[in-house]
């Protein structure tokens, strides 16, 4: 059985009438748009983040730089990069935005995001640097060291900083302090994440390749992605099951994302996903351009389409 909860707000711009300009504080009872279904297909539920920021869907984030983090954040809570207006939206377990941080003043063009120990590190592709901030939203501090130039994806292992840097080839492992601790080439680097070992796994967007590392980032394996695309993000599940998010883009102009799935030795074991026909007509489970995915210890994966 379907059960769909759905709050929507009629414009009266949809229904071809006269309109006019109103003060911001005449507006009253704004709702958020919300669908969430649990059909028999797996899938759970879905926000826009335009419609968590109550703005109308006008930015189209479909061919932007190919990273929009997503993490867990805590018991029940997913965070969300929202690169388009440079902010970060905390959600709870039924996707209701209950925290919304930072701005494009803060953050010009944020990529990747990780929580550990109470701490949000996100990364600033275009701004360069890496900023904290506390669980409910406080900045911290910056970490500016420097020689970053893309900072694409962050994740943090037992006490370090890891950052990959796009246009550098580079993964660098760094000090809280912006220190160089060590630092391996691959490819291109997308978005990272790390298992409860403390290992390391990035995507090579160009190679379309990922990575295993251990904390001094050597390689302990790498999954050869011949199913894959245009790969932008990975998240570690239960088994330790490899998930990608793959933007599916090619030179041709088809669009084919998907989430691609292997196992915890590198093996290919599916493909999770249909892609959706267009934004407008988008089935539940259906996906555009998935640019960031997260995943939870009780086997939910979540992911973000930019599509």
């Amino acid at each position: 059985m379907r059960k769909t909860i759905s709050i929507a707000i009629v414009l009266i711009l949809l229904l071809g009438l006269p309109t006019r300009l109103v003060e911001a504080d005449s507006v009253k009872n704004i709702s958020v748009i919300q669908n969430i279904a649990v059909p028999g297909d797996d899938f759970i539920g879905s926000i826009s983040l335009a419609e968590a920021n109550l703005y109308e869907d006008d930015y189209n984030s479909k061919y932007l730089f190919p990273m929009q983090g997503i993490c867990t954040a805590g018991t029940g809570r997913i965070a969300v990069i929202d690169n388009s207006y440079g902010r970060v939206h905390i959600l709870d377990g039924f996707l209701d935005d209950i925290l919304t941080f930072g701005s494009l003043s803060t953050l010009i063009y944020p990529t990747d995001i990780d929580y550990k120990g109470g701490i949000f590190y996100v990364s600033d592709a275009l701004g360069g640097k890496v900023q904290f901030f506390s669980g409910n939203g406080a900045f911290i501090k910056t970490l500016d060291a420097g020689f970053l130039n893309t900072p694409t994806g962050v994740t943090v292992s037992k006490g370090y900083l890891f950052v990959s840097d796009y246009f550098e080839n580079t993964i660098y492992k760094l000090d809280m302090n912006g220190n160089i601790k060590k630092t391996v080439s691959i490819d291109y680097p997308g978005g990272l994440t790390s298992d409860t070992d403390g290992n390391i796994y990035a995507v090579s967007m160009s190679g379309k390749n990922v990575y295993k590392f251990d904390t001094d980032l050597n390689i302990l394996l790498v999954v050869i992605g011949e199913e894959l695309l245009f790969p932008s993000d990975v998240a570690i599940g239960t088994g330790g099951n490899i998930f990608i998010s793959d933007r599916g883009l090619s030179r041709g102009g088809t669009i084919n994302g998907r989430i691609v799935q292997y196992s915890s030795s590198g093996k290919y074991i599916k493909k999770i996903g249909k892609t959706a026909e267009s934004y407008y007509s988008k089935q539940d489970g259906a996906l555009l351009n998935p640019s960031g995915i997260a995943a939870d210890m009780l086997g939910t994966v979540y992911v973000m389409d930019a599509g």
